[in-house]
């Protein structure tokens, strides 16, 4: 059975999609990327961010090392192919262990936890508009239409002097009975506020129904941008006495 559902569209105003994403509830691990950058440079940062992370950490490779690995070859990639120069991804990913998980996220694509029925953004935007807010110099309601609103301060694929410069957010949280994860593209987060966000999970029953409301919500909304949506239920906890009866069956 299924613990993980997601879905990509170009949306209404883009031809093409530069978002993509990677689900294996085998391994633990689900990847969302947001590409950008002209003449397919966006949609090919984005894929070499899915290929280099997943079989990085399908391999157990330590995640930091991981993202930089992939940030080099999107570098790398870019001065090879003059005419996909500027080319880059943001990245959010899950890595499970046992019942606990790491999120780590470099960009504005985000993480949300959907847990006993409230929605908590976990993830903090690398974002112009994000250190506006942290600075106090706008509010939440001047920073949902902010000019600058799709302006992003940390990219895989930026050029940097150092690869220390790079920022990669990190936390960790432990899975509870019920809970869901869902990893998003701006093109959701910018055309649905979080209490819609919450209204649509709270109206479906079913994680594979969440995850095509939300899509179909952002496209009526005005599908401005390519939107990609993954949604990852928590295992299922075992109680005591199943766990003893698995152990007696090893």
């Amino acid at each position: 059975m299924n613990r993980s559902f997601g879905i990509t569209d170009p949306g209404l105003k883009r031809k093409d999609n530069q978002d993509t994403f990677f689900t294996s509830d085998e391994h633990g691990l689900w990847i969302l990327a947001d590409g950008m950058g002209g003449n397919r440079g966006g949609e090919v940062a984005s894929q070499i961010a899915k290929e280099s992370l997943s079989k990085e950490l399908i391999e157990d490779v330590d995640i930091k090392t991981a993202i930089l690995t992939a940030h080099r070859a999107i570098l790398s990639h870019g001065s090879e192919n003059f005419e996909l120069k500027g080319l880059g991804t943001t990245v959010v990913l899950v890595k499970e262990f046992v019942r606990k998980i790491r999120i780590v996220w470099v960009g504005d694509s985000r993480v949300y936890l959907w847990r006993n029925q409230t929605l908590t953004q976990l993830s903090k935007d690398h974002s112009v508009v994000e250190r506006l807010l942290d600075s106090g110099m706008i509010n939440k309601s001047e920073a949902i239409n902010h000019p600058q609103r799709n302006l992003v301060t940390s990219v895989l694929g930026l050029s940097l002097s150092d690869d220390a410069d790079l920022e990669i957010g990190q936390l960790e949280e432990e899975w509870r009975e019920g809970d869901k994860l869902m990893l998003c593209s701006d093109g959701l987060s910018d055309e649905l506020e979080d209490t819609q966000i919450k209204e649509i999970m709270t109206s479906q029953t079913d994680s594979e129904s969440q995850v095509d409301a939300l899509l179909k919500a952002a496209l009526a909304a005005g599908g401005r941008d390519n939107t990609t949506v993954v949604i990852i239920d928590a295992p299922k906890i075992k109680s005591l006495i199943e766990r003893l009866l698995d152990w007696i069956k090893n």
